[in-house]
């Protein structure tokens, strides 16, 4: 499946570039499926394959405004994907930080993002999603 609005990281051009070895270098490191403090879509949910892309999606612009927020508003150096991931009894989506593991600033970069995973949704993301938006109490 390949959707570009959402970073997902199953075109064409990435398994070329697999198959051909030119991503030897690359590692992958899975961050989550939104913030993790949240309920995000649950895959016995009826509308899970609608729902759980478009969340993956709003969290991964949430983990680079994050990113950006805490660094100078540099975007992050590693790349931030929407993942499909094929299991035995469904597909389930998850947000990865995809990085070459010679470049040092990629590797840390993703691991800042795995340990500094927002709890909630971001304003944002909660207007994206059509969720309540939150006093500052909350």
């Amino acid at each position: 499946m390949e959707c570009s609005l959402l970073g997902l990281d199953s075109s064409p051009a990435w398994l070329i570039l697999n198959l051909l070895g030119r991503s030897r270098d690359m590692s992958t490191l899975m961050i989550s499926s939104c913030p993790w403090g949240e309920d995000c879509a649950q895959t016995l949910d009826e509308l899970y394959a609608i729902r759980a892309p478009l969340e993956c999606g709003v969290f991964r612009s949430q983990l680079q405004r994050h990113y950006a927020a805490h660094h100078d508003g540099v975007d992050p150096p590693c790349r931030l994907v929407v993942r499909e991931n094929p299991h035995d009894f469904c597909t389930y989506y998850t947000v990865d930080a995809v990085f070459d593991d010679n470049d040092e600033a990629a590797v840390t970069a993703a691991y800042w993002l795995e340990s500094h995973t927002p709890e909630r949704w971001d304003y944002i993301a909660r207007l994206e999603l059509n969720l309540p938006l939150l006093d500052d109490a909350n």
